[in-house]
């Protein structure tokens, strides 16, 4: 059949042909749309594993910003590191509030949220959300929790701790762990004799399954399959070190 546009010429003597350009068929936009379909399927998952590697990235950051904190606390006290928590006289002591003169929060009332202790991965978003839920900006919003064989407790004092010496300990020994909703879990740190405290650790955070990211006292920070840090696990001993005994004041 010719097409009307160029009948039409025709019939008038236009000079110039004019070809018709028929619209897309039912089956065409179908498949055009099962096209686009299939490659958004195919994408999507790509994509949620560059976004996740880049949270990891940023999760990386915090975790060494905190590890050359404490490096930086301890050469200022004693060259003992921050510890989990410690009654001490007219002050409570614990690692997140210590350590916010060396992150870039130095106050004096201890208030105000502070982003480094935040992890872009933490789907509570430090504790915003979930169980035990805390205020936008409270001052105890974390998604990190610390290693509680870095403190000693000082004999005869009744609660109170003091962290243990850098140099008492190897530079295997993780200082921080990441990816943990203490918050919600209630807790400052993790006890490595503990199961129930390793099985604290939630390994869905990285596009990499079952493992976890943790600061060591050197500095460096690593990506770690969680079960080689159980107790029966390749890196237990390495990685925690051993608890300190109790020690006069």
């Amino acid at each position: 059949m010719q097409c009307p546009v160029q009948a039409a010429n025709k019939m008038t003597g236009g000079g110039r042909s004019t070809s018709c350009r028929p619209g897309f068929t039912l089956i065409e936009l179908l498949v055009c749309i099962g096209v686009i379909a299939l490659l958004s399927s195919l994408l999507f998952p790509a994509m949620k594993g560059v976004l996740l590697k880049g949270k990891s990235a940023k999760d990386a950051g915090n975790l060494r910003a905190l590890a050359i904190a404490n490096i930086s606390y301890a050469a200022d006290n004693d060259q003992r590191c921050v510890i989990g928590f410690t009654t001490a006289p007219g002050l409570s002591k614990v690692w997140y509030t210590e350590l916010r003169p060396y992150v870039g929060k130095d106050d004096t009332e201890r208030a105000g949220n502070v982003s480094v202790f935040v992890s872009p991965n933490d789907p509570t978003l430090g504790g915003l959300t979930g169980s035990n839920a805390v205020a936008a900006d409270a001052f105890n919003r974390r998604s990190y929790a610390i290693n509680y064989y870095d403190r000693e407790y000082v004999l005869g004092s009744g609660t109170v701790y003091r962290g243990r010496r850098m140099v008492t300990m190897p530079p295997t020994t993780t200082i921080f762990i990441g990816n943990y909703p203490a918050v919600a879990m209630n807790t400052h740190g993790i006890s490595p004799n503990s199961e129930a405290s390793l099985a604290g650790i939630p390994r869905n955070w990285h596009s990499i399954k079952g493992v976890a990211q943790f600061s060591f006292l050197d500095g460096h920070v690593e990506m770690v399959a969680v079960n080689d840090l159980m107790t029966n696990g390749a890196r237990y001993t390495n990685a925690w070190g051993t608890p300190a005994p109790a020690v006069p004041q």
